[in-house]
């Protein structure tokens, strides 16, 4: 929008219209709602949400498990809850709302995080923001689950905003606090610090580019991680990241932890955004400290198709700079009333989507044992503590 048009569209007595930039980012996070608004199946979901109604028994002081309180043959054995934070607020939606509220809550949460990429990937013109943020939200958002992973990829997409607009460093230690005890991505926040640190460097030493590293960015973010060992699980709550690495054996078991399969519905959608992204940016010559951290976030996406939901986050800023343009944008054209109608019509669908998650089932059964849960209630089978013999994807259905 040129500067004639935003000095009309702010002059006195004028009623306010949000621009298409708005717009798109509005549509995109309405894409995020609806996400986020279908009925949650996801076992390991009901695993952080099963937790987090057991620690609000306490009130406010969360109960926070100190051993396996699900599974009798791992019984008593150490386990650290990394994600307490997260799990301890879905328990207190789910206390104050019910499990429908817990819908809605993921819908927010979906909804602002997609609104996060679109802003990040702004280019300053409509079309081409509409783009980058499409691309970015296409190799992301099919690996979007209402987990942790959420909180960590909102305060993936808080870093890379605190640190490419130059805000105050001291803004990352709260952030890093909340993402440390949420959930284990924490060290992707670094990992991305550091390579926009390197990736400065060499372009000062081979292109004789100026522009200062950020490594205040990444003290700061370690003074968050210090900060975050103070939690009621003390500093191993950090350390179990860590700790996690080492079962690469399980891992390779677990769906999320195996490379994406393009034959696949999500695998296809990641894919058209893998390739529209690349090929825009194999169009314009980007700095090392733009293209490094992508680099290394795409080798995790390819290791782990869970990985590919930071890789979209990290893809936005770097889309939004590779289709900037520094020609002056068009004079808007004067559409005031339709750019309204329009946030109208999007504000209604986010209410519809909203209202639909709190008052339709919350839960998709489909995956799970049914039939035989029911037959187990009639029979009082449920009457005793029992030791039950099920599929590890159950999860905490039962």
């Amino acid at each position: 929008m040129s500067p004639e048009a935003e000095a009309a569209s702010d002059a006195p007595g004028r009623r306010w219209s949000p621009t298409l930039d708005q717009l798109i980012g509005a549509t995109f996070a309405l894409l995020g709602a609806r996400l986020g608004a279908r009925p949650i199946g996801d076992n390991s979901a009901f695993t952080h949400w099963r937790t987090g109604i057991d620690m609000v028994s306490n009130g406010l002081i969360p109960a926070i498990p100190r051993s396996d309180p699900y599974t009798f043959t791992a019984r008593h054995h150490a386990w650290t809850v990394q994600s307490w934070l997260a799990s301890f607020v879905v328990g207190w939606v789910d206390r104050l709302g019910g499990h429908n509220a817990v819908i809605a809550f993921a819908a927010l949460t979906m909804g602002a995080l997609a609104w996060f990429v679109a802003t990040l990937a702004r280019t300053g013109r409509s079309q081409t923001t509409a783009l980058a943020a499409g691309a970015a939200l296409a190799v992301g958002i099919p690996f979007w689950t209402p987990r942790p992973l959420l909180v960590g990829l909102l305060c993936l997409a808080g870093t890379i905003w605190i640190v490419r607009t130059r805000r105050a460093p001291w803004l990352l230690v709260p952030l890093v606090w909340v993402w440390a005890n949420s959930h284990g991505s924490f060290a992707l926040g670094a990992a991305w610090i550091g390579a926009t640190c390197v990736g400065a460097w060499i372009d000062r030493r081979v292109d004789k580019a100026n522009g200062e590293a950020p490594w205040r960015y990444l003290g700061a973010f370690v003074a968050g991680l210090a900060v975050a060992a103070i939690n009621p699980l003390g500093p191993r709550l950090l350390t179990f990241a860590v700790t996690a690495l080492t079962k690469g054996e399980v891992f390779r078991e677990v769906i999320e932890w195996q490379p994406v399969n393009f034959q696949r519905a999500d695998g296809v959608v990641c894919l058209v955004g893998l390739v529209v992204a690349f090929t825009v940016l194999t169009r314009r010559r980007m700095p090392w400290r733009v293209i490094l951290p992508v680099i290394g976030f795409v080798v995790m996406g390819l290791y782990a198709q869970r990985n590919m939901a930071p890789l979209g986050i990290v893809l936005a800023p770097v889309l939004g700079d590779a289709l900037r343009s520094d020609a002056p944008a068009p004079t808007r054209a004067e559409v005031a009333g339709v750019n309204r109608a329009f946030a109208g019509v999007l504000a209604a669908a986010a209410a519809v989507f909203i209202v639909a998650g709190t008052t339709g089932p919350p839960i998709a059964v489909a995956d799970y044992p049914v039939a035989s849960v029911r037959w187990i209630e009639r029979n009082h089978r449920f009457d005793k503590p029992h030791r039950v013999a099920t599929r590890d994807t159950v999860g905490n259905y039962l």
